[in-house]
């Protein structure tokens, strides 16, 4: 698990969506998607 991913994941628990994640973080939607990816299955 890396910093970023995790900092993503946070950012979308807070904000409620992806979109405002990737908004507040200033990424591309894909790539927040793609930082959730990295962490791995449930």
């Amino acid at each position: 698990m890396d910093l970023k991913s995790t900092k993503t994941f946070k950012t979308i628990m807070k904000y409620g969506n992806f979109q405002r994640a990737a908004e507040e973080l200033n990424y591309a939607q894909s790539t927040v998607t793609t930082h959730i990816k990295n962490l791995g299955p449930i």
